[in-house]
């Protein structure tokens, strides 16, 4: 060789110690690694409530996954019930069509938000249909005029007396 330099050997038995021994520490490494639980490594990235609760990211993700389902549902349902309001106010739908709807639309108790009114029952068709009236009415009121939303109550109720009269109830249909 050029220059008075010699490649130095070195044995095989000393290389192949070496790879065994980078090989064991890799190993113990990625079994130390690997018995992290996903959990652990998603722990660290968390934040505390108000009242001093670890929430993690995922946590809260979740919990605004189920916020804007709400929020699409109860949009969803306000849309419904304006579209029976004004067809019951243009005489397009009955009081009984429009207390169907009211009573699909509330079929789980959680979505009742009128704390001055309890939620009727199931089989409750006069209260659904009383639901039906105080919504439209105010709807109305909001909406069009007091005088219109008046006289539609008077003709709803009317409509309501009307059939109490000739049924003694009112019972719904599924």
């Amino acid at each position: 060789m050029p220059c008075g330099f010699q490649r130095q050997r070195r044995p095989p038995i000393d290389l192949v110690s070496r790879l065994l021994s980078s090989l064991v520490v890799f190993t113990a490494l990625l079994l130390t690694v690997s018995s992290l639980s996903a959990e652990w490594l998603f722990e660290q990235c968390t934040i505390t409530d108000q009242s001093g609760n670890r929430v993690t990211l995922l946590d809260l993700e979740r919990k605004g996954e189920q916020i804007t389902r709400d929020v699409q549902t109860s949009i969803e349902h306000l849309q419904a019930k304006e579209m029976a309001a004004d067809a019951l106010f243009r005489g397009e739908i009955t009081l009984l069509d429009a207390a169907v709807l009211f009573r699909s639309l509330y079929e789980d108790p959680k979505s009742w938000h009128f704390p001055q009114r309890s939620r009727p029952g199931r089989d409750d068709g006069e209260g659904w249909c009383r639901v039906a009236i105080e919504w439209t009415e105010t709807r109305i009121r909001d909406e069009q005029s007091s005088r219109q939303a008046d006289a539609l109550r008077q003709r709803l109720e009317a409509e309501l007396q009307q059939h109490l009269a000739y049924y003694g109830t009112v019972k719904l249909p599924e």
